[in-house]
């Protein structure tokens, strides 16, 4: 048996959000990209810019609202640094959105800044072909 090839390609979708302290709070999932019916997430990253200056021991995770570590959790604030998504190539059934969800573990930050970069395709979209 041989696998049936696909001629159809499409470019990946990107989106870029930065947010800062003010716009989390601690426990609540904040969100920050929309995502089409049949979107599949296949990279991207969460980029700590300046870090936070709160409690030790807060983190962040980005997943959507059922589920908001799907993409990664326990990424650090309080140091400058990448992190990659993570739970990838998940067709989502459903149009639902991004987001990161902060949580505190002390002082509330005054500073810190940072950006999530998702990159997506979407099931069945065919924008060109090749081969």
């Amino acid at each position: 048996m041989t696998i049936k090839k696909d001629s159809g390609r499409q470019d990946v979708g990107c989106a870029i959000v930065e947010f800062t302290y003010a716009d989390l709070t601690s426990g609540v999932f904040a969100a920050a990209v929309e995502l089409p019916i049949g979107a599949i997430v296949v990279g991207g990253a969460v980029r700590i810019d300046q870090a936070f200056n709160s409690g030790l021991t807060d983190v962040i995770s980005v997943g959507i609202s059922t589920s908001t570590g799907k993409y990664g959790s326990g990424f650090n604030v309080h140091a400058v640094g990448s992190f990659p998504l993570t739970g990838l190539c998940q067709e989502e059934d459903a149009m639902v959105d991004v987001g990161i969800t902060w949580t505190g573990g002390g002082a509330a930050p005054s500073a810190g800044k940072a950006r999530l970069v998702v990159m997506y395709v979407k099931s069945g979209k065919t924008e060109f072909s090749q081969g």
